[in-house]
């Protein structure tokens, strides 16, 4: 479904026919006519702000002229000024004779100026003149939405998948909200959404995951738990702390929902800290809030507080491997390098198979320029041993014999990276440094130029970038 029509493009073909229109009249005012080919010098020039006045100002001249303050409204649109976009949309409807795609147009401008009340008062007013519009349904759904009133933007949506019944994204809006507020309802939209756009398949089955929890007679509290760590695990955040609010309120002592519901809230922006501390009152023991309590001290920067229940969780869990890895880079935040090694070196022994905790082991060596001939290397080794065509486990391999001053080596291994992954960032940046140390200059500038083409807005752009300016000015 088309969301949003270019104003510029609807803007160019009304313009034509109202120069037109008013060349046949025998008497029209001279500075509507001075204003109009100004407009139409600023449409050429694709000078949306600039048409947008010129029209504005000939609207003042003809003011029944709903066409051109239309008109002057979808170029100011155009150009973002959606106060002006307000003015002369208004005056248009006014007169009476705002079209259909100017009110949608309308509201999406009070949408973006935050008024969305405003909007939804427009876009309703449109859908009693003009009957439904499939548009129109889908932008209340989205409005209703972002106020947080969920029971109407389900009913939009339910008036959107009926007036369109293959409109995928419909389907599976109507499923994510659904997943908050009734998850037993949620499965048949988010399937048909999946069924029809393949685009929806990996979010569908995590969200189906937990949504089978309502088909066992679970409480209801830890449906909504469920259903609200899974919408969190795809991003919806908003709706995530909907489906814990109502987890909570179902079951008031469910520990696990007033964590979840702690760090839903710190995804959002807010403290979080009030609803972890009240799911550590419930259950002191519990894994999950020693875990998300000893991440959000982390993020306040307070790794001394983080410590005491990230060590708790180990103790809960003492065969986890990922939180053996935490503990162990915590533990480097706070500089106790041989505590971090012992962790670790405990994850690889607990999954021996896994090349991701031996990476991670040669790259708690290998960054801090430790241990690098006795750890860094038999874990890179090993990591690769397990992946071999794992571009990042190649470059970790390259980094630690160019450490050890073994260049052969880490120049073969750099390229190996680049034939698994010719557009790995950080194979680019690393060889480009191997280059500069080896005095090959231009290849080393060559290969940074490509890390900073590569990752732009990254670390290792930025990385790439700053030592290109500083060898290369």
């Amino acid at each position: 479904m088309k969301l949003f029509r270019n104003p510029v493009i609807l803007g160019r073909i009304l313009i034509p026919l109202v120069v037109i229109s008013l060349l046949g009249l025998g008497a029209r005012s001279h500075s509507a006519t001075e204003a109009l080919k100004q407009a139409r010098l600023a449409i050429n020039s694709e000078s949306p702000a600039e048409a947008a006045e010129w029209l504005g100002r000939a609207a003042e001249q003809l003011p029944l002229r709903a066409d051109l303050w239309e008109s002057a409204g979808n170029y100011a649109t155009a150009a973002g000024d959606y106060l002006a976009a307000i003015e002369y949309y208004t005056q248009a409807d006014k007169i009476g004779r705002l079209s259909s795609a100017g009110q949608e147009a309308l509201g999406e401008a009070y949408q973006h100026t935050g008024d969305v009340s405003s909007a939804v008062q427009v876009w309703e007013s449109s859908l009693a003149k003009n009957g439904q519009d499939g548009e129109l349904f889908w932008l209340l759904a989205q409005a209703f939405r972002q106020m947080e009133d969920y029971p109407s933007a389900i009913l939009y949506l339910e008036k959107l998948t009926q007036f369109e019944p293959t409109n995928a994204s419909a389907h599976y809006e109507l499923g994510l909200i659904l997943a908050a507020v009734q998850p037993e309802a949620a499965s048949a939209h988010l399937v048909q959404a999946a069924e029809q756009d393949e685009q929806f398949s990996e979010a569908v089955n995590i969200l189906q995951s937990a949504l089978r929890s309502a088909q066992f007679d679970n409480p209801p509290a830890f449906v909504f738990a469920s259903s609200g760590q899974a919408l969190g695990s795809i991003g919806e955040w908003n709706l995530a702390q909907a489906a814990l609010l109502n987890a909570v309120q179902k079951d008031p002592y469910y520990f696990e929902a007033w964590a979840f519901l702690g760090e839903t809230r710190q995804q959002l922006g807010e403290d979080g800290y009030r609803e972890l501390e009240a799911a550590l009152a419930l259950n002191p023991d519990a894994l999950s809030t020693n875990v998300l309590m000893s991440l959000y001290w982390q993020r306040q920067n307070e790794p001394e507080q983080a410590l005491p229940f990230l060590e708790k969780a180990v103790l809960i869990d003492p065969n986890n491997p990922a939180l053996q890895v935490d503990l162990g880079a915590l533990q480097l935040i706070l500089g106790d390098l041989s505590a971090s090694l012992a962790h670790y070196q405990r994850a690889t022994e607990m999954a021996p198979q896994d090349p991701r905790y031996w990476q991670l082991l040669a790259a708690f060596a290998i960054d801090n320029e430790v241990f690098i001939e006795n750890v860094g290397l038999p874990a890179a080794l090993t990591a690769v041993e397990l992946n071999p065509q794992d571009a990042s486990a190649l470059v970790l391999l390259a980094r630690a014999y160019f450490l050890l001053e073994d260049n052969l080596n880490a120049e073969t291994n750099f390229r190996f990276a680049l034939e698994a992954d010719p557009d790995f960032a950080p194979a680019h940046l690393y060889l480009g440094i191997y280059y500069l140390a080896t005095g090959n200059h231009s290849a080393a500038r060559q290969h940074l130029s490509i890390a900073n083409q590569l990752d732009p807005e990254g670390a290792i752009g930025q990385q790439a970038n700053s030592m290109l300016e500083q060898y290369f000015p």
